[in-house]
């Protein structure tokens, strides 16, 4: 759909305009994974979160892998409050799932089946992970997403 059109099931109320995604953002960062230790990282440890901390709506800080001692990282993948956090992976009906990052422990990393939205300020983080969660939005995205397996789809920035 091209910036200030609408299609004929669903009609733009006067005076808004539809736009891309990649209009609202200003930029999208990718996670990296590498092999942790199968746990979830204490307090003290730095994490990896999995899939499943981004599945269910809201962002479930617990589904995480620890980081091994001595693993070299960047720390700049870390995840923070108001983050809006994609699933780059995961079954047809939940590839694309996004969640906004409440108030969250420190230490935890994107992976790489994560990525970070980046999207100006002026924008509401709320409105857009809702728009983002939205029926047609997630339909979309699955519907644009490719096949690994029988199960996991992928989709890319």
């Amino acid at each position: 759909m091209s910036k200030g059109t609408s299609n004929n099931a669903n009609p733009l109320p006067s005076g808004w305009e539809s736009v891309t995604l990649k209009e609202l953002l200003i930029g999208i960062e990718a996670g990296k994974s590498f092999t942790c230790v199968p746990r979830p990282a204490t307090t003290a440890e730095w994490g990896v979160i999995k899939v499943s901390a981004m599945t269910w709506g809201t962002f479930d800080a617990d589904e995480n892998k620890a980081v091994p001692r001595g693993k070299e990282f960047n720390p700049l993948n870390e995840i923070h409050e108001g983050d809006i956090l994609l699933s780059r992976s995961n079954t047809a009906e939940l590839v694309g799932a996004t969640v906004l990052v409440g108030a969250s422990r420190s230490r935890l990393l994107l992976s790489d089946k994560s990525m970070r939205l980046l999207y100006p300020k002026v924008l509401s983080a709320r409105w857009l992970q809702r728009v983002l969660a939205a029926p047609q939005t997630r339909a979309q995205m699955s519907s644009r997403a490719t096949e690994t397996s029988d199960s996991m789809r992928n989709t890319s920035q």
